[in-house]
């Protein structure tokens, strides 16, 4: 089966994915999106999607998402 690489509606909205040789998403385009840029996967788990970083425990679990603004600033949420 070949991956979706592409959703477009009638109104005009497109959506582009595209996979690494392993089937990974590698990257995406969404109009209007913060998660618009290549993904960096760890294993399983997504280290980075865009301007967004994700850290997990031990076990997986997201335990922080530190997303970069566009003046340069930082947002930080923490999960417990």
């Amino acid at each position: 089966m070949e991956a979706l690489r592409e959703v477009a509606t009638a109104c005009g909205w497109t959506e582009r994915y595209a996979c690494d040789d392993l089937g990974n998403l590698a990257h995406t385009t969404v109009p209007d999106h913060p998660s618009n840029g290549d993904h960096e996967p760890g294993g399983t788990l997504i280290r980075r999607v865009g301007r967004t970083l994700y850290e997990h425990d031990g076990r997986g679990r997201l335990v922080r998402r530190v997303g970069e603004l566009l003046g340069g600033q930082r947002r930080t949420r923490a999960f417990t």
